[in-house]
């Protein structure tokens, strides 16, 4: 399909990228044989390039492939036998010039990028001669659940926002790094003139939306894909939907129904992504965080069983590291009752899909919100918008950890550890008159009195 449109045959497309930093996993030249001649076999007759860290180049698979190089601050030795070492023919070039860092939950503060020594950065690179493409020139966010990960010595779970402290923020306004880059790159426009610096996109605080009625989750598994049943934890990407592709993103529930004599549970390999909560009989047990083994007492019941309820959170694949391989969203385990490993599970697929959300509020049956309930639930609400829609913010500050929809539309997730404290609601995702607000909130912080609230903003808090 793409060799149709390479500019050898009229069309726009001027290079292809072989892998992508493939000299930080390995020196399989093999490998990158194959994907070289699955390229050519395909009719691909263009520029062929890899990008990788300046600091572990791979080998060179052939003359007529040009290496290009990413990073922040190169050092002018390291440049210098970069540019030694180049091919005088091919041109200089930083495929990803990071200008910003993306962030992760529970961090003090958002990844910055000094613009000043940026813009230096930028100037050396276009005075050796590179070409620089800017990584990120605008963010943008990780609405639904995009989001991704890294995990080398820990595990770290990216924020919502993606506004990375690139020239344009998150919701597309001009910042002083803009300005700066635009005042090096005014030296290279051979002639022409720069277009004019655009204007703030208008943005507005449309104030609180109470959210007033709830709907505890697990009153909703009813609503969902009849579940897998399995004698083990199974992960998203073994349960039998999506055409066998499995679960893609969203939360898994496993559930599992043990005798009213049983006394303990115990959780093993609850590591930083093994994020949720353990429910008995409907009610709110215990949080699963950073645990090699977590052990807790049934509390009593009058009940003839426990029915036993434990919702996994998908924090986000890794997107790079050597974790790359690993990739399974799951409850790690094993989960014990008494030592005894050996349960039938029902594991359901909690996905969020509009269906789902639809169903839900029409079917389910809603309460007055409550002040102290732990238990995760949906809540649900309304905020009047007079006039046409502009971009806003919505401050989730008062809320623990969740989702938040708006007219349907996943807009990402939330979390009080911060640093974000606002997502981003783009005009087009509201209209004039009543919008409809939904959130799954998981871990409703203590409260002494009141309801909590979302305050739609003019400005972000990230």
């Amino acid at each position: 399909m793409l060799a149709e449109l390479q500019a050898n045959r009229g069309g726009p497309i001027i290079a292809f990228q072989i892998e992508n930093e493939y000299g930080s996993y390995g020196e399989d030249i093999k490998y990158m044989k194959y994907i070289y001649n699955s390229f050519r076999r395909r009719g691909i007759g263009e520029l062929l390039i890899t990008s990788d860290g300046i600091w572990k180049l791979p080998s060179v698979l052939r003359p007529d492939v040009l290496q290009t190089i990413n990073g922040d601050i190169f050092g002018d030795e390291s440049l210098a036998k970069f540019i030694a070492n180049h091919n005088p023919e091919y041109p200089l070039m930083v495929t990803e010039f990071w200008v910003g860092w993306f962030t992760g939950w529970g961090e003090k503060e958002r990844a910055t990028r000094d613009a000043e020594l940026m813009t230096n950065m930028l100037a050396k690179l276009l005075e050796k001669g590179f070409s620089v493409n800017i990584y990120m020139f605008h963010g943008g966010t990780n609405f639904g659940f995009t989001n991704g990960a890294l995990h080398f010595e820990n595990y770290t779970t990216h924020i919502t926002s993606y506004d990375y402290d690139a020239p344009l923020t998150e919701n597309g306004d001009v910042t002083e790094k803009y300005k700066l880059f635009r005042g090096v790159l005014s030296g290279y426009t051979f002639g022409r003139q720069l277009p004019p610096i655009p204007q703030d996109i208008p943005t507005e605080s449309y104030g609180e939306a109470s959210m007033h009625l709830y709907l505890p989750l697990l009153d909703t598994v009813v609503y969902l894909p009849y579940p897998a049943k399995a004698n083990k934890l199974l992960s998203m990407e073994q349960l039998p939907m999506n055409l066998n592709g499995g679960q893609r993103f969203g939360y898994l529930l496993y559930r599992t129904r043990v005798k009213k004599e049983s006394t303990q549970i115990s959780i093993e390999n609850c590591f930083q992504n093994q994020t949720g909560l353990i429910m008995v009989n409907n009610q709110h047990l215990h949080n699963l965080r950073n645990y090699n083994k977590l052990t807790l007492s049934l509390p009593y019941t009058d009940a003839e069983e426990y029915v036993i309820d434990i919702l996994y959170e998908g924090l986000g694949r890794v997107n790079y590291g050597p974790k790359l391989d690993y990739q399974r969203q799951k409850l790690i385990g094993p989960v014990s009752i008494d030592d005894d490993s050996n349960l039938a599970w029902k594991i359901y697929a909690i996905e969020f899909q509009p269906s789902f959300l639809s169903t839900a509020e029409a079917g389910g049956i809603w309460k007055r919100m409550p002040t102290k309930e732990r238990i995760p639930m949906l809540v649900k609400g309304t905020i009047e918008i007079k006039g046409n829609p502009k971009d806003t913010f919505a401050d989730m500050s008062n809320w623990g950890k969740g989702i938040l929809f708006i007219n349907q539309i996943n807009l990402g997730r939330y979390w009080n550890i911060g640093p974000q404290q606002t997502l981003y609601v783009p005009s087009n995702v509201l209209r004039m008159g009543i919008n409809k607000i939904m959130i799954f909130e998981a871990e409703m912080p203590s409260r002494s009195a009141g309801l909590p609230v979302i305050n739609f903003v003019d400005k972000p808090i990230l």
